[in-house]
C-alpha cells in the first residue's frame, strides 16, 4: 500500500512534530511504501529538520515509486478533501483492524484465508486452540496491520 505525503504538509513547521509521527507509523518495519515529491522539497525548513536516516528511507521509496509508477492508495494534505490531514492520517494508521472471532466452525475458513493472504508478521491471532492442524476452540481476536490491502 503507497500513502503519499503532499508538499503542503510542509508548508508550517508547526506540522513538524505530527510529520514526524506519521512517517515513524508508517515507515516502522517497512509497514507501508511511502511517497513524498522530495523535488519540491529542496531547501524547505521542515524537511531539512528530518533525520537523515528518515531521509534516506524517503528517497529510497521516492526513487522506486518513480520508477514503478504504482498506484497511490491514501494521500495525506493538509487539505482534507484530497484524503487525510495529519491528524486523521495518523488514527487511521497506528490502529490495526481488529476482528472478533467467536464461531470455530465457520470462522475456522475465514481465519485461514487470512492466514495465506497476508504476511504473518501483519497477524496476530490471540486465544486459538488447535488440534491436528484443526481449529478446535476460538475466542479470537485477529490483528491486521493493512500493508496491501484497502478497505471499502
Amino acid at each position: 500500500m503507497i500513502v503519499e505525503i503532499k508538499t503542503d504538509i510542509f508548508n508550517s513547521i508547526d506540522n513538524f512534530k505530527q510529520f514526524n509521527y506519521l512517517l515513524q507509523i508508517l515507515t516502522n518495519k517497512r509497514r507501508y511504501d511511502l511517497f513524498i515529491d522530495i523535488e519540491e522539497l529542496i531547501n524547505n525548513p521542515v524537511f531539512d529538520r528530518i533525520d537523515i536516516d528518515d531521509k534516506t528511507i524517503i528517497e529510497e521509496y521516492f526513487d522506486r515509486q518513480i520508477q514503478e509508477n504504482k498506484k497511490i492508495d491514501y494521500s495525506v494534505s493538509q487539505n482534507s478533501s484530497f484524503g487525510f490531514n495529519l491528524e486523521e492520517a495518523i488514527r487511521f494508521f497506528e490502529n490495526p483492524v481488529l476482528i472478533v472471532l467467536e464461531n470455530d466452525f465457520n470462522d475456522a475458513y475465514f481465519i485461514n484465508a487470512l492466514i495465506k493472504n497476508f504476511n504473518k508478521q501483519n497477524i496476530k491471532i490471540k486465544n486459538i486452540e488447535m488440534k491436528n492442524g484443526y481449529v478446535i476452540e476460538m475466542v479470537a481476536v485477529l490483528e491486521i496491520y493493512l500493508t496491501h490491502f484497502v478497505l471499502f
